[in-house]
């Protein structure tokens, strides 16, 4: 348990270090890489909580990335829309439109968990995919723990969402 905060602490203590005086076009892709490195982490620990057999490691972490690109992918989306289409200066119309979209987006994200709890269940069992869950919110609390020691990183520089091309 402990090699978990220590890898936890590591990585982000790479991050805070090299986002420091970075020039604003890499920092970008500084920040894009950290965050990767960050998705690997949590992958690793995920694994490590499941006890995979060795045959099962190869198709679990091929799902599993599949998953989560999905999961980010459309949070992304949804934050985005949060940010740009609830606008106070909209037309009752327009929020109405938005909030649909908005609602349309959650809807998506419970049908990629349904979607994948049954691809999962071809790998690995239906405890094992419960802990997948417990430990994806282990590690955001871990890791939301470790950034609120750590205020400088607590800026605009992790909150920024790029955008996807």
């Amino acid at each position: 348990m402990k090699i978990y905060y220590y890898l936890l602490f590591l990585s982000l203590f790479f991050i805070s270090t090299l986002l420091l005086g970075q020039q604003p076009e890499k920092l970008k892709e500084r920040l894009e890489k950290k965050r990767q490195e960050i998705d690997n982490l949590k992958t690793e620990i995920v694994e490590a909580r499941l006890n995979l057999k060795p045959e099962q490691v190869a198709p679990f972490r091929k799902l599993y990335d599949e998953y989560s690109l999905e999961k980010v992918q459309l949070r992304r989306k949804i934050m985005r829309a949060k940010r740009t289409n609830l606008s106070l200066a909209a037309t009752d119309e327009e929020l109405n439109q938005s909030l649909d979209e908005l609602l349309e987006m959650k809807q998506k994200e419970v049908e990629i968990e349904k979607t994948y709890k049954a691809k999962f269940l071809k790998v690995i069992n239906i405890r094992q995919i419960a802990e997948i869950y417990r430990s994806e919110q282990e590690f955001i609390r871990r890791l939301m723990d470790v950034l609120k020691e750590k205020p400088h990183l607590k800026k605009n520089k992790m909150r920024e969402i790029p955008e996807d091309d």
